[in-house]
């Protein structure tokens, strides 16, 4: 799970939860400070609607500063390559995505632990993901 310098890529699923927040402190024990890379992903639902447009700035905004605090905290915790992007959309299919468009090696995320009705008619993104990704991926609770 390493390139050929032996570094690894990790991404870390950001969406302003504290399961998203124990992800981010579980992959920056995980880093090799001076050799892995990090990437922090912050995703935002995207509805196509003209009334909704305010609504995706605003999102786009917020994560902004959210990822910002988070690459604060990676880079206090020791982490040299850190690189933060933001994306509108459906996250499972934008984690997936983003993971091959970077070659991710392994994405950290959280699950949120839906209720059975909840996961029947909206899916658990944690689980499509763990299905469908290239790379390990890593769920924490």
């Amino acid at each position: 799970m390493s390139g050929a310098d032996g570094a690894s890529q990790y991404m870390v699923c950001l969406d302003g939860s504290e399961v998203s927040k124990n992800s981010l402190r579980l992959a920056l024990r995980l880093l090799r400070p001076d050799d892995d890379s990090l990437l922090l992903l912050y995703w935002g639902y995207d509805i196509p609607n003209d009334e909704v447009d305010a609504m995706a700035r605003l999102v786009l905004n917020q994560s902004e500063s959210y990822l910002a605090e988070a690459e604060k905290l990676a880079r206090e915790s020791g982490a040299k390559q850190v690189t933060t992007k933001a994306v509108l959309g459906f996250p499972r299919d934008q984690i997936l995505l983003v993971a091959e468009e970077e070659g991710v090696e392994m994405i950290v995320m959280g699950a949120r632990g839906l209720s059975p009705i909840k996961k029947l008619l909206m899916g658990s993104v944690s689980s499509h993901v763990l299905s469908n990704a290239a790379c390990p991926v890593l769920v924490v609770k």
